[in-house]
């Protein structure tokens, strides 16, 4: 089992709601999140690497999109 946990600080409580709300539309039932003001907390587990690297891809790409949407930008 590969487990997965990230926190992603954005710029504002606003916009990592609004990406919360975006992972939570296209990821139900295999991401959960936690909002912790404007830190994103990102969970999942995997079987293997296949679904890993699918789940991981899927996530970030959802939330690339939603950034582009909202015109934020996540702090390196």
């Amino acid at each position: 089992m590969i487990n997965f946990r990230a926190s992603v600080k954005f710029d504002d409580e606003k916009i990592a709601s609004i990406i919360a709300g975006s992972i939570e539309i296209e990821n139900r039932g295999y991401v959960n999140t936690k909002l912790a003001g404007d830190m994103l907390e990102i969970f999942f587990e995997s079987k293997d690497y296949g679904n890993f690297l699918h789940t991981f891809n899927d996530l970030f790409s959802s939330i690339s999109l939603a950034l582009n949407v909202v015109g934020g930008k996540r702090d390196d």
